[in-house]
């Protein structure tokens, strides 16, 4: 592996960390346990929502943070698929200064995020 391939993978590695980061960190689910309040979209009648999450009790409102944050969680995934499907089908290509970035390492890039969202560690790292 060239010094370029280990920058590249380094970074492809370290954009997968940052997406289960941001899966687990971000969204209505932070916002939500945050302030204990439903933020809705803004276009949106703010009252409802407020209405709901005023409703919920400690043990529901637990139930409700799980619930989005798989949700946000199964988004990021379901978007990786996808670009995995471009990457691999269409011929689409990610690149650093013209270099290619691996689009997977222990599978697609759904799976690396999946892996680590799981707890597992890069291969390398085990």
């Amino acid at each position: 592996m060239t010094n370029f391939e280990s920058v590249t993978r380094e970074a492809y590695k370290d954009l997968i960390d940052k997406l289960v980061v941001a899966c687990r960190e971000g969204g209505g689910s932070s916002r939500f346990e945050k302030f204990g309040k439903i933020i809705p979209p803004l276009d949106e009648e703010v009252t409802p929502y407020r209405e709901f999450g005023d409703s919920l009790n400690e043990s529901q409102r637990k139930i409700f943070i799980t619930i989005l944050q798989e949700e946000r969680c199964d988004a990021f995934h379901d978007v990786l698929a996808q670009l995995s499907w471009w990457l691999e089908d269409k011929g689409v290509k990610m690149t650093i200064d013209n270099e290619s970035v691996p689009t997977g390492i222990e599978g697609d890039m759904h799976n690396d995020f999946v892996g680590r969202y799981l707890g597992a560690k890069w291969s390398n790292e085990r």
